[in-house]
């Protein structure tokens, strides 16, 4: 990302690839009405459509702490067939997803879904 919050490059079957044109530009806060949508095409061809969507808030607790957070969900679907559906919590106190569930399914039929929790964080880089 960019520090205004634009996408410069995508992750295309396992290949960081550069943003040519179009991207998602995420606002500077979030809101409980926040929806966005774009389209961008990456430098091998790829097109991406990516829709992000609050859907709630809620208090979420994790190794690291409790922490206030917006339920976002995020689909992003790729030209070859490949979806990948996020649903993250994001924290607007350390600026960052507390916990998060992801799940791919590729033109083949495969599919496999990865998950985290925040364990620790430091504020300022220390």
């Amino acid at each position: 990302l960019s520090p205004t919050g634009l996408t410069l490059g995508q992750s295309d079957n396992g290949s960081m690839q550069a943003v040519t044109s179009g991207g998602l530009t995420l606002p500077a806060n979030l809101t409980s009405t926040t929806a966005l949508n774009a389209t961008e095409t990456l430098a091998n061809g790829t097109v991406v459509t990516i829709a992000l969507k609050v859907v709630g808030s809620a208090s979420v607790t994790t190794p690291a702490g409790t922490f206030d957070s917006w339920q976002i969900t995020k689909t992003v679907s790729y030209s070859d067939g490949t979806t990948s559906k996020v649903e993250l919590d994001f924290a607007p106190s350390i600026g960052a997803a507390v916990q998060m569930h992801q799940r791919n399914t590729y033109p083949n039929g495969l599919s496999d879904s990865v998950s985290f929790a925040l364990s620790k964080y430091t504020l300022g880089g220390a």
